[in-house]
């Protein structure tokens, strides 16, 4: 029997979802136009093929090896007794030849071959220095055929001029045009480490759809905008929901309810975080309708179906910030006293945990656990409310913070442990923090505040109309 996952990614209120190699376009990719796609790519070949043939640079980067580099090696194939600095002193040497000569032995003894054969009695100054720096040059002119592949690769909607504008900040970049011009390690590096990324990223992505082809799961990716799946590949499909509407919920969950025949794993994830004051479509305040009423529907509405197919699990991701929270029952939408995201956010993150203990009061004998996880702070774009828009925010602050925060695949993990792990069968209502089981703060224990959330939370989804 096939099994279904339902799951969403964290976002704002059009939850997109970042699956495989599909990404959301950035803004700044947009709003330039060129009459050619490319032309700053080929301007900065233009002048690496100056640099390197027409007008080569004498001038290095490193003092120390690689200022005499070309000179040693050159000087160890043509016998020309240069006199050498310390570090490349015999006797006692401080610098490895080993990358000199990857660099600048193979085309400096192409040199010599021609010299004896075409009986030269002295080599032109102008091609001892064009040599080795035309072999970088094909090096660099095929580390540009990688990269424009692993962007192809990575971001397939793209339009032409898109990957134009990204090949143009490519080409124009001047740490690039002097690695690629100059006889340098980075330079024989940037071919070398492109390449292995190259390779990898076509075998793993090659593997990852022979799996994913041959799988008896399947996965359905909640998202408000399906343009931005359109890519997905083998049993990983996308179906439209807006988490902000009731009626898309509703018609989410029919869907599913009808032409599903299993369902064994619903991922409740997506989520708006310190979201400026804005109401949904049904009129709730934004973190309470995005990140919990609207899951709360959404679970119930497929209750029955992963009933059906038990043992069945549901994860509710949440945050550490609920047990700041509290559920102010008498404004519990926010609308009579002045708005604070943060609260707001800590007020659905404990209707979160609260939900999922009273869901296994609901629901007993069902086959279906629900548990809570936090996944930690993660590189995602559910934050970008949380840092203001100046520019040393943007440009200091904000790069700083994300130095320490997981990667998305490191934050899933605690979601994947929640999941599959086969040791958490028969339990429900659980918290878990950096994949450990953590005692649920005072403020979420309360099981009559958890059943007055849960009356109210039917009442306002309609969930029994």
């Amino acid at each position: 029997m096939k099994s279904t996952t339902v799951a969403q990614q964290s976002g704002d209120t059009n939850v997109t979802q970042k699956v495989k190699r599909t990404i959301c376009v950035p803004s700044f990719l947009t709003k330039y136009t060129y009459q050619s796609e490319f032309i700053w790519y080929f301007i900065g070949v233009i002048i690496r093929i100056i640099w390197s043939l027409i007008y080569p640079q004498q001038g290095y980067i490193h003092p120390d090896e690689f200022f005499q580099g070309p000179e040693v090696v050159f000087d160890d194939i043509f016998q020309t007794n240069l006199t050498r600095t310390h570090e490349f002193n015999p006797i006692a040497p401080l610098r490895s030849v080993a990358i000199l000569y990857l660099l600048y032995g193979l085309p400096v003894s192409i040199l010599s071959w021609l010299s004896s054969l075409l009986h030269w009695s002295s080599i032109p100054f102008h091609l001892k220095l064009i040599f080795p720096r035309a072999t970088i040059l094909s090096l660099s002119l095929c580390s540009d055929i990688l990269f424009y592949r692993l962007i192809k690769n990575f971001y397939p909607n793209f339009k032409s001029k898109q990957y134009g504008i990204i090949m143009n900040y490519y080409g124009i970049a001047h740490i690039l045009v002097v690695f690629f011009t100059r006889t340098l390690s980075n330079s024989f590096e940037a071919f070398l480490f492109l390449a292995l990324i190259y390779l990898i990223t076509v075998n793993v992505s090659s593997l990852l759809t022979i799996i994913m082809n041959t799988s008896e799961h399947k996965t359905i990716v909640l998202n408000r905008h399906l343009i931005l799946t359109s890519s997905l590949i083998g049993c990983i499909c996308s179906l439209e929901c807006d988490l902000s509407s009731i009626e898309s919920i509703k018609r989410f969950a029919d869907d599913i309810n009808q032409n599903e025949k299993s369902l064994h794993l619903l991922i409740n994830n997506a989520g708006v975080m310190w979201h400026p004051s804005k109401l949904t479509k049904d009129g709730f305040e934004q973190h309470l309708g995005v990140n919990y009423l609207g899951h709360f529907l959404l679970t119930n509405l497929l209750i029955e179906k992963l009933s059906k197919c038990s043992p069945s699990r549901i994860v509710n991701v949440t945050s550490p910030m609920y047990k700041r929270g509290q559920i102010d029952f008498d404004d519990l939408n926010i609308s009579k006293k002045v708005f604070n995201p943060k609260i707001a956010y800590e007020q659905a993150s404990l209707a979160i945990v609260l939900a999922t203990q009273e869901f296994c009061r609901q629901y007993p004998g069902s086959g279906v656990i629900a548990n809570c996880v936090n996944p930690g702070i993660t590189r995602t774009e559910i934050a970008r409310h949380t840092i203001d828009k100046s520019i040393i925010s943007r440009v200091i602050i904000g790069p700083a913070l994300k130095a320490f925060m997981k990667t998305p695949m490191q934050g899933a993990q605690g979601v994947i442990q929640c999941a599959l792990d086969p040791q958490l069968e028969g339990q429900c209502g659980k918290y878990f923090n950096d994949m450990k089981e953590e005692a649920i703060a005072p403020n979420a224990t309360n099981e009559k505040e958890a059943k007055r959330l849960w009356l109210i939370s039917e009442r306002w989804t309609r969930l029994n109309k």
